[in-house]
């Protein structure tokens, strides 16, 4: 199976999971820019989170950015798929979302990483933001940016070929000029716009 074709699968898969029920997400269009200034976002966090790290600010401080890089990209490999989360518990759906995605593509150790987040990393940055921010020790801190690092890269890479392989929209929808600026939708909404099946 090459890419392509696994990436589309995997929109269709991901569309009958939240048409079932599994994510609390709702369906959300955004252009490639805004998908791709959400990536640079997560990016600036890790900078700012490493940065906080260097001078020697408390640790909850660059502990508390290095997780907003985590669900900012997860956000964006969320919104690559057409989605975004809907309700309270925002980060709980885009984490669980976003394990499922990698899980899908057969990456274990992504999977595995998310699955940190979700039961370590976000359990003591709330507790940083609602009891004390000097709960985060150094060596919680060391981990937190390794974690970071990596889900801003695996999670970016996967956000980056689900906007190369091209959107699931009407073509007749969008000028030619426009074509960098076409919205991601989920595959299924896409599909009863575009009954020929013609990708725009």
């Amino acid at each position: 199976m090459n890419d392509e074709h696994q990436l589309r699968e995997l929109r269709r898969y991901f569309d009958l999971g939240v048409d079932a029920g599994h994510f609390n997400l709702r369906r959300e269009a955004k252009t490639e820019r805004e998908i791709r200034d959400q990536l640079d976002l997560a990016q600036r966090h890790l900078a700012a989170a490493r940065l906080a790290e260097l001078q020697e600010l408390f640790p909850g401080a660059a502990f508390s950015k290095a997780y907003d890089a985590c669900i900012v990209v997860a956000n964006a490999l969320i919104a690559a798929l057409g989605y975004r989360a809907s309700g309270d518990a925002g980060h709980e759906e885009v984490l669980r979302a976003s394990e499922q995605i990698v899980h899908a593509l057969g990456d274990t150790t992504t999977e595995a990483t998310l699955n940190t987040v979700r039961e370590w990393f976000r359990d003591l940055r709330h507790m940083t933001q609602y009891r004390s921010a000097h709960i985060v020790e150094p060596a919680d801190l060391e981990h937190a940016l390794l974690i970071a690092a990596d889900l801003t890269t695996r999670l970016g890479d996967v956000a980056k070929r689900l906007l190369a392989v091209g959107y699931d929209v009407a073509a007749e929808s969008v000028p030619e000029r426009h074509l960098r600026d076409r919205r991601i939708r989920p595959a299924r909404a896409a599909k009863a716009s575009n009954p020929h099946g013609q990708d725009g």
